[in-house]
């Protein structure tokens, strides 16, 4: 299981990025080489994506069923994409899962919705495996300099009476 170990740990890359979020932002393509070889050397699984050929939502779900190998039953739509992002990842045990989209700005552009709900789906899906000492990382590579987002992955108060309806 890749769980951190404290102390020795506290140095790595992967450690330090998910100890504050599972994203990072790059607009340099070569420093986004340079971590992702570190990932690799870390014998995490990479998985990259180029946003540039999702011209539609259509074209956007096949390509991420297709790269993340989810199952056939996938219904191409948000609420599918956040019940496999959840559930049906294969995440090597010993390392991790690195997903890169490049150009995200694109998508971005064209289907603003759609790409803060992937992100909001990823974070929440980072965080699950995290309780199963498996790791989730996206790497977010933009041309559009000034690309901004809004905060994603928050999390609900729970409800007192939420305890009692779903504890053993």
């Amino acid at each position: 299981m890749a769980v951190f170990k404290f102390p020795e740990d506290q140095r790595r890359l992967d450690w330090l990025i998910l100890r504050d979020s599972p994203f990072v932002l790059y607009l340099d393509r070569s420093k986004l080489g340079e971590v992702c070889d570190w990932f690799l050397r870390h014998s995490y699984q990479l998985v990259t994506f180029n946003c540039t050929n999702w011209q539609s939502e259509s074209d956007f779900h096949d390509d991420i069923s297709a790269s993340l190998k989810f199952p056939d039953y996938y219904g191409r739509n948000l609420d599918a994409l956040n019940e496999c992002m959840c559930s049906d990842l294969d995440i090597p045990q010993e390392s991790g899962l690195l997903l890169v989209f490049h150009h995200f700005n694109v998508f971005k552009k064209h289907f603003p919705e759609t790409s803060y709900h992937l992100l909001d789906i990823l974070a929440e899906a980072s965080r699950r495996y995290l309780l199963y000492g498996q790791r989730l990382i996206t790497f977010i590579q933009s041309d559009d300099q000034k690309i901004v987002f809004e905060p994603v992955g928050a999390c609900h108060v729970l409800h007192a009476r939420w305890q009692t309806k779903h504890f053993d």
